[in-house]
């Protein structure tokens, strides 16, 4: 008898990630993650940083703070001038109107516009042009790693941000395994971000399909998602991971992106509770 449940210590956690990969090289080959970390500081003080990963020939902006435009501007095109020409384009999403509106304003376009995601819309915004590196007179650092007392400070800056616009950030985290006899046929991982339950990854071991083994840890998610009110279910997925598994549980495709990874399209879909 298959028994689903949460894997409360995360025993289960590397063997989800090393199904995944395994699976997704057999149709991308091997891929490598790189993060940097551009940031701007001036006596000591944080002035504006920039966390982006490059990843699926994508680099994608996550934690952002700057002061004005021009810092924005600074770190944005410095960004591109080291990932611009291993990437495809750089991407951006934000379910702040503001916060994306500065971003086109220093060279981003609009992509798309996904309504109502756990209460909020997100705007979607791509940079690719590859002939175009404006220049500025800022001092950035490009580094690996944020020195910790600018990670901080970012943290803060985030924070802050966060709550200005009604914004939760991570507050749970959720992994289910589908296991019988104690032998693992699959698992789940989740993570909630204010009205949002987000998959990040779902795995069923090759051994053990055709049993409903991926349905049954959907319908796991969807009772937790419930649990935790939550409006929406979300995830990002591709033609040779799941995206018609996904439609069969009543997700639908709310975004489209081409060549991520290259040669494929990637989607992001939600399934609103």
């Amino acid at each position: 008898m298959i028994e689903c449940r949460i894997d409360k210590n995360s025993a289960y956690s590397e063997k989800i990630k090393k199904m995944l990969r395994a699976h997704n090289v057999r149709f991308t080959g091997p891929v490598s993650l790189e993060e940097r970390h551009f940031y701007i500081e001036e006596k000591g003080e944080l002035l504006g940083a920039l966390k982006v990963r490059c990843f699926w020939d994508w680099a994608t902006i996550g934690e952002v703070y700057y002061e004005n435009l021009s810092i924005l501007s600074a770190l944005v095109w410095e960004a591109w001038r080291h990932f611009g020409q291993k990437a495809v384009g750089m991407k951006f999403f934000t379910p702040v109107k503001s916060r994306f509106e500065d971003f086109l304003e220093v060279g981003f376009s609009t992509v798309a516009t996904v309504q109502n995601v756990g209460g909020f819309d997100y705007y979607y915004a791509d940079l690719c042009n590859k002939n175009v590196v404006e220049t500025h007179s800022f001092p950035i650092r490009n580094v690996s790693e944020l020195p910790q007392k600018y990670r901080k400070r970012l943290a803060k800056h985030t924070r802050s941000f966060n709550e200005r616009h009604g914004i939760e950030g991570l507050f749970d985290t959720v992994q289910i395994v589908a296991l019988e006899k104690e032998t693992f046929l699959g698992g789940v991982q989740c993570e909630v971000y204010s009205n949002t339950m987000h998959i990040t990854r779902l795995v069923v071991d090759a051994n053990y399909r055709n049993r409903a083994i991926g349905k049954t840890l959907i319908d796991r998610v969807l009772e937790e998602a419930l649990k935790r009110k939550v409006g929406a279910v979300e995830l990002g997925t591709t033609d040779f991971q799941g995206r018609a598994f996904y439609e069969k549980q009543g997700f639908e495709v709310v975004h489209t992106r081409k060549d991520n990874p290259k040669g494929f399209d990637s989607h992001t879909m939600i399934k609103r509770l």
